[in-house]
C-alpha cells in the first residue's frame, strides 16, 4: 500500500531538471501506479506532473487492486484510457463502480475471462482477452457474445482459447467494425468461415497451436476468399508444424494481400527457392517478413547454399530487408542474414 502526502519537500536534482516533456514521455511508458507511487509527493513539481498527464493506464492486479479503488481511480478515472485486468471478477467490481466515469476507455486487457461474463462495453475499441484454458468456445457463441458486449471494437487479440471453429448462421453475428484480429489456431475445421461474420477484417495473425493438422490447410480451391485482408501474420508456434508448401494454400484465402510475415521455428523454413514459388503468384504484394527461430541444430546449416537460394533476380528486385534466421548453438546465438 502506499499513501499520497499532502507534505511536500524541495530537493533540486539533475534528475529535475529535465523538460517536463520527457517526463511525460517516460510516464508514457509507466503503469498510473507506479506514477505515483515513484513520483507523488516528492516535490510540487512531481505532483503536478503526475495530476497533469492527459492519458494514463493501469495495470490493476489482486495485490494493487485496494490501492487503485480507494485512492488511485477516484483521482485518475477521467484520464484512464487502457485498463489491464488479472482477473475477471476485480474488473466486475471496478467497473460497476466506476463505469460511467471511465469516458476515455479505449484499449482493454482481461485474463482468465468467462466471455459471457463481460458487461456491455460501448466505447471499448482494443480488446485482449486470456481465455480460461478450462473453457471451449464454438466460434459463432464467442463472437455472438462480443458483437452484443462490444459493438464498436476495432481490435482483438484473443490467446489461450481452444476454440472449436463450427460456425452456424455468421450473417446473424456480423461484426462490422472490427479490423484487426491475432487469435490462435488450434484446429483448422470451419476456420476461414470465421472471416464471413468480420466484413471489415483488414489484419489477421494466427498463431499455430501444436494441435493443427497441417493437412487441414491443404485445400486447392477455397470456396471463402477473405480479400478485405491485407496484412497477415502466421505464428507457427513450436514445434514449428506448417511446411512451407503448406503456405501456398492459406494464401489463396487472401487474394489482396499486401503484406505477409512468418514466423517458424523450422530451419527448413529457410528456402528461398518455395518461397520465391508462393511469393511470385501475388502480385499484390508488396512486404514479406521472414523470421526463423531455431533452439538447437543437429547439423550445422549451410549457409552458402541457404544465402543461394535467395540470389535470383526475383529476390534482388524486391529487396526485402527482414528476411533472416537465428538459431542457437552451445549458447551461441547465431543471425543469418540471406541477403
Amino acid at each position: 500500500m502506499f499513501f499520497l502526502l499532502d507534505s511536500v519537500t524541495t530537493m533540486p536534482t539533475i534528475f529535475e531538471d529535465m523538460y517536463n516533456d520527457l517526463f511525460y514521455q517516460l510516464f508514457d511508458y509507466l503503469d498510473a501506479y507506479d506514477i505515483y507511487y515513484s513520483f507523488f509527493g516528492l516535490n510540487k513539481r512531481f505532483n503536478d506532473l503526475a495530476e497533469h498527464k492527459p492519458t494514463l493506464h493501469a495495470n490493476i492486479t489482486s495485490k494493487k487492486f485496494r490501492d487503485y479503488y480507494q485512492i488511485l481511480l477516484p483521482l485518475i478515472h477521467l484520464r484512464l484510457v487502457a485498463l489491464k485486468f488479472d482477473e475477471l471478477q476485480l474488473f466486475i467490481k471496478i467497473y460497476y463502480s466506476f463505469s460511467k466515469q471511465f469516458s476515455r476507455i479505449r484499449s482493454l486487457t482481461l485474463s482468465n475471462v468467462i466471455v459471457d461474463r463481460l458487461p456491455l462495453l460501448k466505447c471499448i475499441l482494443s480488446l485482449t482477452l486470456e481465455l480460461k484454458s478450462s473453457s471451449v468456445h464454438s466460434t459463432s457463441y464467442l463472437f455472438q457474445i462480443l458483437h452484443s458486449k462490444l459493438p464498436l471494437l476495432k481490435y482483438l487479440v484473443i490467446t489461450n482459447n481452444p476454440i472449436v471453429y463450427k460456425i452456424y448462421k455468421p450473417t446473424l453475428y456480423l461484426h462490422q467494425y472490427l479490423e484487426t484480429l491475432a487469435i490462435d489456431v488450434g484446429f483448422c475445421s470451419d476456420l476461414f468461415k470465421l472471416f464471413s461474420c468480420l466484413p471489415n477484417i483488414r489484419c489477421l495473425t494466427l498463431n499455430v497451436k501444436s494441435t493443427l493438422i497441417s493437412a487441414d490447410f491443404q485445400i486447392e480451391n477455397p470456396s471463402i476468399i477473405i480479400p478485405t485482408v491485407k496484412i497477415l501474420i502466421v505464428n507457427d508456434q513450436p514445434p514449428g508444424l506448417i511446411k512451407v508448401e503448406h503456405i501456398k494454400y492459406v494464401l489463396k484465402y487472401f487474394p489482396d494481400l499486401k503484406a505477409f510475415a512468418f514466423i517458424s521455428y523450422s530451419i527448413e523454413s529457410i528456402n528461398g527457392t518455395k518461397w520465391e514459388q508462393i511469393l511470385s503468384t501475388i502480385s499484390t504484394l508488396t512486404k514479406f517478413q521472414l523470421q526463423v527461430n531455431v533452439q538447437q541444430l543437429k547439423v550445422e546449416p549451410n549457409i552458402i547454399e541457404i544465402q543461394s537460394k535467395f540470389q535470383t533476380n526475383y529476390w534482388h528486385d524486391k529487396k526485402w530487408t527482414n528476411v533472416k534466421g537465428d538459431w542457437y548453438q552451445q549458447q551461441n546465438c547465431f543471425t543469418l542474414r540471406v541477403y
